[in-house]
């Protein structure tokens, strides 16, 4: 019986103790368990978590692919429109080809058209030169002594005989010359002549004076005041061959000039010679005298005082100056001083 008791309590004692091993294995491992379940509730958490950040990255894929499209798209349509761009662009090139050589043509025919406007102005320039010198203004009357023209040299030694160095004789081919001139070249007033302007579209003026070359007015057998005295002047001077001077002198007032010949002499003596007003100094005892300046133009201005009163001395010139004054007085005073 004892025996019996001693193994039942044996075993119980085993069970206790097995009971309390069981009882600490089995408090670790629900400690494991509920570590592990809290473990895995935390992955649960970290994979709910990501699977809402998938979730969004899969919405922003999507709409990323959505973006791209339209993207795609877009550049579809800018391609279309680069490659129409690209049309446009060499179309444009050809017609800015075009327009260039179009512009070179232009540029030459420009070229052609201001060379000939250029040759066209010089015509012109030319042209008025030579019209408006018939007007005699200032230094261009200079141009109309012309003793060297063959026609007037000829003409003056016809007329004369050629130069003498006698001094009768001399003034005696003067005498002839101013005859000549008088009996054989007919006073005839000016034509109207237009004074050119300096510019094609400028106004250009009607006036009444248009002054003859000598030969002209030889081959002509007319002229008026100018021409007669520019003739006469260009014999005289062609008669002497430049040894002595010989002027042409006008006169005016304020309703128009008048023109003669002067020829001046030693110790202020002077000769008007006027074929135009069938005078001269010494007019009308038949021969040329020379006599004081002053008293010679005194004279002159006498002879031309109802026709032209208030005239006065204007200008004096030869083929080789012009010279030109405010009135009579300053002209003696010109004269005295050579």
């Amino acid at each position: 019986m004892k025996k019996v008791d001693t193994s039942l309590a044996v075993i119980l004692t085993l069970a206790i103790i097995f009971s309390i091993f069981l009882f600490y294995q089995l408090s670790e491992t629900q400690d494991a368990l509920n570590l592990s379940i809290s473990v895995l509730e935390t992955t649960k958490t970290q994979l709910d978590t990501t699977k809402k950040k998938l979730a969004n990255m899969e919405k922003e894929l999507v709409t990323a692919e959505l973006q791209l499209v339209t993207t795609q798209t877009s550049l579809a349509t800018k391609e279309i429109e680069l490659q129409n761009t690209a049309v446009k662009l060499s179309t444009a090139e050809g017609k800015l080809e075009e327009t260039e050589s179009k512009l070179i043509f232009t540029e030459y025919e420009l070229e052609a058209v201001e060379k000939e406007h250029e040759e066209m102005q010089n015509k012109y320039s030319n042209l008025r030169d030579q019209v408006n010198l018939r007007f005699g203004h200032r230094e261009d009357s200079q141009k109309f002594i012309t003793p060297d023209n063959n026609v007037v040299s000829a003409r003056a030694t016809e007329i004369t005989g050629g130069y003498s160095e006698d001094t009768n004789e001399y003034w005696s081919d003067f005498n002839r010359l101013y005859r000549w001139v008088v009996n054989n070249i007919e006073y005839a007033p000016d034509s109207y002549l237009p004074f050119l302007p300096s510019t094609l579209n400028s106004e250009f003026i009607w006036t009444k004076e248009c002054w003859r070359m000598p030969e002209e007015t030889l081959e002509d057998g007319i002229g008026d005041c100018e021409d007669m005295a520019t003739l006469l002047a260009s014999l005289m001077l062609s008669y002497n061959n430049h040894t002595y001077a010989v002027w042409a002198i006008e006169i005016t007032n304020e309703d128009g000039g008048h023109l003669a010949v002067a020829y001046p002499v030693i110790d202020n003596n002077l000769v008007i010679i006027d074929p135009a007003g069938n005078y001269y100094s010494g007019y009308p005892n038949g021969r040329f005298s020379s006599v004081d300046v002053s008293k010679a133009i005194s004279d002159w201005l006498s002879h031309w005082k109802k026709e032209m009163p208030g005239a006065w001395v204007k200008y004096v010139f030869s083929d080789n100056f012009y010279n030109e004054f405010s009135s009579t007085e300053e002209f003696i005073d010109w004269v005295k001083e050579r």
